[in-house]
């Protein structure tokens, strides 16, 4: 199921956008990853074979969704640490 890239076998696989300011000129790619990309370079993600991030957009969580709920369960903290 893993070990090598082929049809049917399961894949974590990252797509960076070197083609970024903060990345050039590009003279060690592995270096330029490790000590230069940010996070936000990332424009493609694939776990477990699974597409899960497309140019920058997220496949399988709702953000707007995801930021509602936990702007409410910081309120609720808050209001549990700080009682009237």
């Amino acid at each position: 199921m893993v070990g090598s890239l082929e049809a049917g076998k399961q894949a974590d696989i990252i797509i960076v956008d070197m083609d970024q300011p903060h990345l050039t000129p590009l003279y060690r790619p592995y270096s330029q990853l490790v000590y230069a990309a940010r996070g936000a370079d990332v424009k493609t993600s694939i776990v477990a074979g699974r597409l899960l991030l497309r140019d920058r957009k997220l496949l399988t969580l709702d953000v707007d969704t995801a930021i509602t709920r936990v702007r409410e369960i910081a309120r609720a903290i808050s209001s549990d640490r700080n009682p009237s």
